[in-house]
């Protein structure tokens, strides 16, 4: 923890395991947490004008997890991935053709959020966090999809066969 001066505020910035002087030196973490005094605040540690900062503090972090964490799940599979387009080559139909880029349950499919699943395993709806991937949504179903294996939607065929297989994956089942 380092505390800095600004105007006639002491602002408090917490760092969750080191801090670097303004030397520029790592030091150790700090082990007591200060309050945050207002411009009001005539004495250095008056109580009547401090504000509850590490009551803050521990409340914000323990509700936002850390960037790039999936979502509390309500289960784990261990999936094989592949990918897919909407393209004749993994679905048979081609622009034009009735139902062509639309899944299994009426929508368009989207880079970046559809999924084709088997839905005895995964329900149609069901939201999921991919190991390597990020989030996705189960939207669609495949005539090769069968158990615990997950077809990740993509524009480009390049990248789809690009894509490949990827066995053993983390799959974070969180609602659905």
């Amino acid at each position: 923890m380092t505390t800095r001066r600004r105007g006639s505020c002491t602002a408090v910035l917490l760092v969750a395991l080191c801090t670097i002087s303004t030397a520029g030196q790592l030091q150790s973490p700090a082990t007591k947490i200060e309050p945050l005094r207002t411009k009001a605040s005539a004495a250095p540690h008056s109580s009547a004008q401090t504000l509850p900062v590490a009551a803050k503090a521990a409340s914000a972090s323990a509700e936002e997890p850390p960037p790039d964490t999936p979502p509390k799940p309500k289960r784990v599979l261990s999936c094989t991935l592949t990918a897919y387009t909407a393209g004749y080559e993994s679905t048979g139909k081609r622009p034009g053709d009735p139902g062509y880029g639309i899944t299994a349950c009426g929508k368009i499919a989207r880079e970046g959020q559809t999924i084709a699943v088997d839905p005895a395993v995964i329900p149609i709806g069901t939201h999921v966090y991919i190991d390597g991937i990020g989030e996705r949504q189960a939207e669609d179903t495949g005539g090769a999809v069968k158990g615990a294996h997950i077809d990740v939607f993509f524009n480009d065929p390049r990248i789809a066969i690009q894509f490949g297989v990827k066995t053993n994956v983390p799959v974070y089942i969180s609602q659905g």
